[in-house]
């Protein structure tokens, strides 16, 4: 896999020109041929014994049957996994003796292979510029090319929601981190998230992010309270307590029957 991968970088440099040759469907055949083959049947082996944690295998040897429950925690942890994922393939790669030449950096094979998931939040910058009429949702300041930046923060959900993302100065981008917003800052985004909520639907779609608004509103919820006792970031180094505001905002928002922890 990692030889398909490299010949596909080396001849064609991008994956937009890898995808638009008749390379790819080479490549997905003998990447599928491995998957079927090799590590699907082994990720169960631990120490030579076969512990049937995730799923069983199917009687005919083409198929496999989650075990109860899996299905549900691969869906909660999602985002998680896949950056671990991400992370320790590109790292292994990397590590392999002379692929460090042969696929360059990190940050160059991330965007090779993880490309199309970063794309999807670039896609969603010029709709959310729309919806905050061209301004950092944070400092008010007008924005030109700002950063994609999770109002609950990836840390604390790692998953991708539409009505999550907001566009922000890189400067308020990096000073938020992973903190919270403060309540300002949440009313503005429940304001922007009400008032634009038809297109910022159109937009997840169209980018193709999940698009679920009461459950992004119980995300928010559920951070909230669990860091009621902590800072929420202001701007710059300011952070401030949360005065308890924030349960009133979001309890005019969201349904009884959606309020629970996601």
């Amino acid at each position: 896999m990692i030889s398909t991968v490299a010949n596909l970088q080396r001849r064609h440099g991008t994956l937009m020109r890898a995808q638009a040759s008749p390379a790819w469907a080479k490549a997905i055949t003998q990447t599928a041929r491995l998957i079927s083959t090799m590590p699907l049947w082994r990720l169960q082996v631990l120490r030579s014994q076969t512990l049937d944690f995730l799923y069983k295998r199917g009687t005919a040897n083409d198929r496999i049957t989650l075990n109860p429950g899996v299905a549900a925690n691969l869906r909660r942890f999602h985002g998680m996994i896949v950056r671990l994922a991400q992370s320790e393939w590109m790292h292994l790669i990397q590590a392999l003796p002379g692929n460090a030449p042969l696929l360059g950096a990190t940050s160059d094979l991330g965007e090779f292979l993880f490309g199309a998931e970063r794309a999807a939040l670039i896609a969603m910058a010029a709709a959310l510029a729309d919806t905050q009429d061209g301004k950092c949702l944070y400092c008010q300041r007008r924005i030109g090319a700002g950063h994609i930046d999770h109002f609950v923060p990836w840390s604390r959900y790692p998953r991708d929601l539409a009505h999550n993302l907001v566009l922000a100065h890189v400067e308020c981008n990096a000073k938020k981190s992973d903190l919270l917003a403060a309540e300002t800052h949440l009313e503005r985004w429940l304001e922007r998230n009400t008032q634009h909520d038809t297109a910022v639907i159109e937009a997840g779609r169209t980018a193709n992010i999940i698009v679920v608004g009461p459950a992004t509103l119980s995300v928010a919820t559920w951070a909230y309270s669990h860091a009621a006792q902590l800072g929420a970031w202001v701007s710059g180094n300011l952070v401030e307590p949360l005065t308890g505001r924030w349960l009133s905002l979001l309890d005019r928002r969201i349904p009884a029957s959606q309020r629970e922890r996601p």
